[in-house]
């Protein structure tokens, strides 16, 4: 096994970095909020897009582990995938528009439902079965996930480091099906080598292809371990980035005030005199 994670590892390494000089190329560069803090600014013409990077050696990597075939590590490649995909439209539409402006709300909140709905039906397939009864909770818990990771995804390393921290967790609850723990430690291994050259300062981000991606194998392993719940001790960060927006948004439309600075919730801490890699560090980033 820790050959294989290896032989994975050296393998993203390359692929990496050479998908940052031809994303680089392509003008596939990040654009950045307006309203974000004016430190990210310099931030702008980041390479972007990394997410496909992470999709793909994930997809590398578990053939190269033997997994391809597997029921389940296919769903939950699937899973990832079907939620990449919609990152990847919202990163496309914004460098098209040459502004941070990608999908609508509305339209991607309407199509993680559909993603939501199409690996529920999938699982039928694959021999994840959920209760046709439970799919409206499953598609809340799934939408609500996808979204989350997305609000996280503000820092440098923030998300990447995160995300190592939740396949940890979820690997452990896997240990009953080696190839889907095997699966687990491949992604791992994958974010392990995209941290090099995403860590702050930060050569490429995932973008929404990343972020998507991540958020929906984080649904998809709860949806395989018929088990939404798990996702509250693995995402408790997540969760807080996003109250943090619920409750800003609220707020303001009602006192015309902001409880935090900004948010998510390490917009905050950044603009309270936190240096971004101390922030990303007490996230646990």
């Amino acid at each position: 096994m820790i050959q294989t994670l290896g032989v994975i590892f050296a393998i993203a390494l390359p692929v990496i970095f050479g998908s940052i000089a031809l994303l680089r190329k392509l003008k596939g560069l990040q654009q950045i909020y307006t309203l974000s803090p004016s430190a990210h600014q310099k931030k702008a013409g980041t390479v972007s897009f990394g997410g496909i990077s992470i999709l793909g050696m994930s997809w590398i990597g578990a053939g190269i582990a033997g997994l391809i075939t597997n029921p389940s590590v296919l769903f939950l490649l699937i899973g990832m995938t079907l939620f990449g995909i919609i990152g990847f439209a919202d990163d496309l539409i914004s460098v098209l528009n040459k502004a941070n402006k990608g999908l609508t709300a509305r339209q991607k909140l309407a199509l993680q439902a559909l993603a939501c709905m199409g690996l529920l039906g999938l699982g039928h397939i694959f021999d994840v079965t959920t209760p046709w009864t439970l799919w409206p909770l499953y598609i809340f818990i799934g939408t609500g996930t996808t979204n989350a990771t997305n609000l996280t995804d503000g820092l440098d390393g923030l998300l990447s480091g995160l995300s190592i921290l939740t396949l940890i967790g979820f690997a452990v609850a896997c240990a009953s099906n080696p190839p889907v723990q095997l699966f687990c430690l491949i992604v791992i291994t994958v974010l392990l080598a995209f941290l090099v050259f995403n860590r702050n300062p930060a050569q490429i981000f995932m973008g929404d292809t990343g972020s998507l991606a991540l958020g929906g194998l984080f649904f998809s392993l709860s949806v395989y371990l018929n088990d939404p719940w798990i996702l509250i001790p693995l995402g408790a960060v997540y969760i807080l980035e996003t109250l943090s927006v619920v409750i800003q948004v609220f707020w303001f439309k009602r006192t015309g005030k902001r409880i935090f600075k900004m948010s998510p919730l390490h917009h905050h801490f950044e603009l309270s005199g936190f240096s971004e890699k101390t922030v990303v560090t007490s996230f646990g980033g």
